[in-house]
């Protein structure tokens, strides 16, 4: 038990040893880095924001493209879109709800 608190005080008098041989930054030097740290985190987030909304752009342009063409292809088949779609299985749908049992 001795020896734990040997090793316990002899490991804080190192940590107090190093801590003496430490050479801190100067409140100017501390200021100047604090403002680097700052302006680079604001540029970075300016960075990413533009390129969020370029891809955001290209995609939904892509996407809306996409569907056009899809729409334009159904038409000219003559193939229902899904909206049509939608409205048959929902009109199925009430014929059966009638509540008669057989």
């Amino acid at each position: 038990m001795e020896e734990a608190k040997k090793s316990k005080s002899g490991f804080f008098a190192g940590v107090k040893k190093e801590f003496g041989r430490v050479t801190w930054p100067t409140r100017k030097e501390t200021f100047k880095q604090t403002v680097a740290v700052l302006l680079l985190s604001v540029m970075l987030g300016v960075m990413i924001s533009g390129l969020d909304a370029g891809f955001s752009t290209i995609v939904l342009s892509l996407t809306s493209n996409r569907q056009a063409q899809t729409t334009e292809v159904q038409e000219q088949t003559g193939e229902e879109t899904e909206e049509g779609e939608e409205d048959a299985a929902a009109e199925d749908s009430e014929e059966e709800d009638t509540g008669e049992t057989d």
